[in-house]
């Protein structure tokens, strides 16, 4: 049987933090959050996703991943298992396909204009699915 991948076509939202980048093992990660608006029948509200970044991706678009920046993001969902405290846990995140600022993080000097960058495609990287968390 082939590899099935699901794949989510598009998150657009606003980073609910700056990116935190570390490096584990040899490789970088770049994990944010995004926070999309919603509505359904007269209500509206907000959900929040983790999203991770690996490798030279991670590396030059990190430091563009600011709080409060409009993004659209090209992603798949990944499981994440762990044990703490004797009790099973998991969580999905998604990871990174590609990625496009559309708007800057407002401040007082900006009202939310464009950053003006518009990030490359994504080099050709395969995921390492083995990484412990």
């Amino acid at each position: 049987m082939g590899k099935k991948n699901i794949h989510v076509d598009v998150c657009e939202g606003n980073l609910t933090r700056d990116a935190e980048l570390k490096t584990i093992g040899e490789r970088s990660l770049a994990a944010f959050s995004v926070a999309v608006n919603d509505s359904y029948k007269d209500n509206e509200y907000t959900s929040y996703y983790d999203f991770e970044m690996w490798g030279r991706y991670a590396e030059a678009m990190g430091p563009y991943l600011k709080k409060g920046t409009h993004v659209v993001v090209d992603s798949r969902p990944k499981q994440q298992r762990w044990e703490k405290d004797g009790s099973k846990r998991s969580k999905v995140v998604f990871m990174v396909d590609s990625i496009r600022l559309v708007g800057g993080q407002k401040s007082e000097d900006n009202e939310g204009s464009s950053n003006g960058y518009t990030p490359q495609p994504k080099p050709t990287e395969e995921y390492d699915d083995d990484i412990p968390f």
